[in-house]
């Protein structure tokens, strides 16, 4: 017999269950004869004096749910959960898949929360600048716990990952009217707010960098601030105007056809990375508070996303997305009561999903009227009679924050994998479906590599997990030990992957897609674009070549060079690489 749980999602966490008032005789005599030793008597804050039942809350490692058909099983029937049924623990084994990193990760996340609370407060402090600070937001979604893994290391020292921060200053007549003039100006004030930054707290590293000095309309000036506890902030300046600048040159008729697709794309990235990952990343806040299982349910996707090695093909904002829809949009059912429910349903909707002729539609604050709908359905359909090969949109997720349904689909996911994540969550709900509870969950969280066809192996030691999992290093620097040493090197090793598999896309992007699992880091998986494929010889031809048997109407056929761009990647890699598998 299966028995099938609707929970409540605002009661599925609670540890102290409220029975029947102590005058209530009758009442209280079924209680306590139902529950036994568990029921107690207990006065509340209210006054109220009434039997309760209290259970180990989730940071046990056991959810309440869990314990209480545990107790209720073992009491009136004398077996235990697992002699009822093998399949019963399934219910909460997805939910285990969040639980890898345990204490540490929860640990971690709040420190995270605090220290950029600190942090705000030590800008808002700052006098030395020559403009008044306007606003300090946060864009990134790991200060809430959005995140599979810790933003940090197993040591503290070693931070993961940047936490973005975009601080606003207020308009003044004094900000340059020039491009360049205004980018340099950002620099030089990122560099001023270093200093006073470091001034306040010396025990902080503070650095100043760039994302690309060739970009000449975007810069990407940043300051990274390593707090003392090993929680890293990258602070970026929002200067309106910048945008304004950047609009006015695309309407100039003087640019060349590159020049303006270097304009779009700045563009682009300026309304992400200051308008948008700041009102996504509240809307997420916001959101986690009204639905207790969303974070916890977006985590096991990007888990997910990541474990099929498409770390790097769509962003985080679109799966938050598309689990957002999950919660927010329920209908048929109700919103999820537990992340494996949420999980499966997200599954479901992405499988089913028809993107090439249907938007996703999110409402964030449920502010979206029936003309704002179709205005992004409008918006959607002009992009498929603008782009209908799909190769700048191939997904379209519109919301209230972002009508124009691009900031997180453009140009990621391709319409390549677009279809490969439609088809990766039929698969994944298909065999929940076919094994039911006794679906073993880590099944559909392994890829096939089979499906690549190439796989690169990395050595354990540039493993992010072989960092993560390192033991803590001692608290106190006058302590140091050779194990200092080794989580130095451990952490030198992981910060090579991301600088390996860019360099490997700028030099191989235009022939090899490559995979890669960001919260594991132990394989790099590559497939060969369909241009590279024989030809016939070209003068024009740059990519690495050789020759091959005459065609069928007796012309020079050519083929890239594979075996040769892999022995190349393997010399690149060097000690990183330890073999690499081709089919």
């Amino acid at each position: 017999m299966d028995v099938g749980l609707l929970l409540n999602a605002e009661k599925v966490l609670r540890t102290v269950d409220r029975g029947p008032y102590a005058e209530e005789k009758d009442t209280v005599a079924a209680f306590r004869n139902f529950w036994g030793e568990k029921a107690e008597l207990r006065r509340f804050q209210d006054g109220s004096i009434q039997e309760s039942l209290v259970w180990k809350g989730p940071e046990s490692g056991s959810n309440p749910i869990e314990q209480i058909i545990h107790y209720i099983l073992q009491r009136h029937f004398k077996k235990r959960l697992s002699e009822v049924t093998k399949g019963v623990r399934s219910l909460f084994a997805l939910s285990d898949q969040n639980q890898s990193h345990g204490a540490h990760y929860s640990t971690t996340l709040w420190d995270a929360a605090d220290e950029f609370r600190a942090f705000e407060k030590d800008i808002w402090d700052i006098q030395a600048l020559p403009l008044q600070i306007r606003q300090i937001s946060a864009a990134s979604s790991e200060l809430w716990q959005s995140q599979p893994s810790s933003p940090m290391s197993g040591n503290y020292q070693y931070p993961k990952v940047s936490l973005e921060v975009s601080v606003q200053l207020e308009w003044s007549s004094r900000w340059p009217h020039d491009l360049n003039a205004a980018l340099r100006t950002k620099i030089a004030l990122l560099q001023k707010i270093g200093q006073s930054l470091k001034n306040s707290v010396p025990d902080q590293e503070v650095r100043l960098g760039l994302e690309s000095e060739e970009d000449r309309f975007w810069s990407g000036a940043y300051l990274d601030v390593t707090r003392p506890s090993g929680v890293r902030f990258r602070l970026r300046i929002h200067h309106d105007q910048q945008l304004s600048l950047l609009e006015r040159m695309l309407k100039d008729g003087d640019l060349g056809i590159r020049a303006k697709e270097e304009l779009i794309l700045s563009i682009s990235k300026f309304k992400r990375s200051f308008i948008q990952a700041p009102l996504h990343a509240q809307a997420i806040k916001t959101l986690s508070t009204k639905f207790p299982f969303l974070l916890p349910t977006v985590r096991l996707m990007k888990k997910w996303r990541n474990s099929h090695l498409l770390s790097s093909h769509v962003r985080d904002e679109l799966i938050e997305m598309i689990t957002i829809r999950t919660f927010a949009h329920p209908y048929p059912w109700t919103a999820p009561a537990s992340e494996t429910t949420g999980f499966l349903r997200t599954l479901y909707f992405l499988g089913n999903w028809n993107w090439q002729t249907e938007p996703l539609i999110v409402d964030f604050n449920s502010n979206l009227m029936k003309d704002d709908i179709d205005s992004i359905n409008k918006r959607f359909e002009a992009w498929r009679k603008i782009d209908p090969g799909m190769n700048r949109v191939a997904m379209f997720a519109g919301s209230d924050l972002d009508p124009s349904g691009i900031a997180w689909t453009e140009h990621q996911p391709s319409k390549v994998i677009a279809s490969r994540i439609k088809y990766l969550a039929q698969s994944a709900y298909q065999m929940a479906q076919e094994h039911g509870l006794d679906i073993e969950p880590a099944r559909m969280f392994r890829p096939n590599l089979k499906d690549y066809d190439f796989v690169i192996h990395l050595s354990e030691k540039f493993h992010i997990s072989h960092l993560h999992n390192s033991e803590s290093v001692p608290r106190f620097k006058n302590l140091s030990t050779s194990q200092n040493d080794q989580q130095a090197q451990a952490s030198a090793n992981h910060g090579l992957l991301q600088p390996f598999i860019a360099e490997l896309e700028s030099l191989y992007g235009a022939y090899v897609m490559f995979f890669y699992n960001s919260d594991v880091g132990s394989l790099i998986a590559g497939l060969w674009h369909p241009q590279t494929s024989p030809k016939p010889w070209k003068v024009s031809q740059t990519h690495c070549t050789k020759p091959l048997l005459l065609g069928p109407e007796g012309e020079a056929q050519v083929e890239i060079n594979k075996s040769a761009i892999l022995h190349d990647i393997a010399r690149l890699g060097g000690d990183m690489v330890v073999k690499i598998e081709a089919k």
